[in-house]
Formats: C-alpha cells, structure tokens, sequence
C-alpha cells in the first residue's frame, strides 16, 4: 500500500508541473465548445452529454497514450530505469500508483466539460442512470489504466516513442465509436472496434444517458472481459520487455 500511495502522490505532483499533462487538461473546454457548438448548431441540444463524454474520452486517452507512454521511457531516458531494476519492488508494481493517477487525472476532464456544458451552454446534462454511468466511468479507468500499462511496455522498445504516440490516437476514437456510433462505420472498422474496449464502455455510456434502450449486460462483460484482458497483455509485455532491455542492456534507450 506505501508503494501505491508514493506512486500516486509522485505522479500527481508531476503531472501538475508537466506541460504535456497540463496542456491536454487545459484543452478540454476547447473541445467541449467544439462539440457542443456543433450539436447546438443542428438543433441537437438533447445530444450535449455526447459532446461532454467525448471531451473526457478523448482525453483520458491522450493522457494513457501521452503520459502514461512516457512513463518507462521517462525513467529510461534520465538514468533512473536502471536502478528501478534492482529494487525490492517489482517495476509494474512500483508504476502501478503512477498508472492509478493518470487515470484519476482523466476524470477532471470530465469534470471540465460538464462545467462548460452547463456554465456556457444552460444545458441540462440529465442522466438516466447515474449509477451505470458510474460505473462506466470507473470500468474506463481501469481499462485505461491496463492500455497505461501496454503503452509503457511498448514504447520501452522504440528508439522514439512519439510517433506510435500520434499514430495510435485518432484511430482509436473511430474504433472506440467516440466521434460517431460504431454501427455507422463499415464492417471492416466494425469488426475490430469490437476488440476494443472503450467501444462497448460507449455503449454503456449510450444507455446510460438514455440514447439507447440496449441491454446492459452484454456490454458490461464486454467491456469488463477485454479490460481484463488489455491488464493480462500490457503484464505481460511489460515482464517480456523488461528482460529483453536487461538481456541487451539498452537501459538508456539505446
């Protein structure tokens, strides 16, 4: 539990001096006028609460792929990865609080956007189901929180993290059904947004909100199973890239 906590409090107090956590969290209003302009625009005010979770999933996302990718390869970079190796501590085990805060510090954009919703916009953000939406938002961290860890793993095998960065950040919002509804893409995006957890946490989202009368629980074991097993994969790539960094040595990035 000590690790945890040290883990987490050192994360926040990171993220609150990184310009690229803060930068994405001062972006979120921007996103949500966007949204919100448009959907107001179309005389489709009754659809603001699509405005406002898009805004927080986009950027929870961003931070998973962003700060959560850059957490091994911080360490790697400024000479620290090699004498985290060594420690008592297991090196998932003592990023497990740093990948716990990233995902909390997803929730303020939520937050953010609801704020401009109701602030700027006088809508009412009415939901029908405060407790499934809930636990959708709690059921996204924790599969963001697994997509963290993946993250990590897989930038700790590049020479240069930030071009998988950016090519992994708009496809997923299309797969994960953020900007549009997956049933209107076709089959070939269909069929492997389906793989993709954050593509039924939507639907839970939509029928949380009222959008739709789906079933609930199909989505929920859905999401659940692959969030289980997004922890099962980025463990176990991040155990295989762990001993492949020491077999080779490339400790620095090299």
């Amino acid at each position: 539990m000590s690790v945890l906590l040290a883990g987490l409090r050192v994360q926040m107090l990171i993220s609150l001096r990184r310009v690229d956590d803060l930068q994405l969290l001062a972006l979120v209003p921007f996103s949500a006028v966007l949204y919100l302009t448009m959907l107001a625009q179309t005389g489709r005010r009754d659809l603001a609460i699509v405005g406002v979770l898009a805004s927080y999933v986009t950027t929870v996302w961003s931070l998973a792929i962003y700060s959560g990718g850059d957490l091994i390869d911080e360490e790697r970079h400024t000479g620290t990865f090699a004498p985290l190796l060594v420690t008592p501590v297991s090196v998932a085990r003592a990023m497990f609080g740093r990948v716990l805060a990233i995902s909390l510090l997803g929730l303020v954009g939520l937050v953010e956007a609801g704020v401009v919703a109701v602030l700027f916009f006088h809508i009412d953000l009415g939901i029908d189901r405060p407790w499934l939406m809930a636990g959708s938002v709690v059921l996204l961290s924790v599969a963001m929180a697994g997509a963290t860890y993946f993250f990590g793993a897989v930038f700790l095998l590049t020479a240069n993290a930030r071009p998988w960065q950016n090519a992994w950040t708009y496809p997923a919002f299309v797969l994960g059904g953020v900007l549009a509804p997956l049933r209107v893409w076709p089959i070939w995006v269909r069929v492997p947004g389906r793989l993709f957890f954050l593509s039924w946490v939507m639907d839970l989202f939509a029928v949380a909100t009222g959008r739709s009368a789906g079933a609930v629980l199909l989505p929920a074991l859905a999401a659940g199973g692959l969030a289980m097993a997004t922890w099962v994969l980025a463990w176990g790539m991040l155990r295989w890239a762990i001993r492949r960094v020491q077999a080779t040595g490339a400790f620095d990035g090299v």
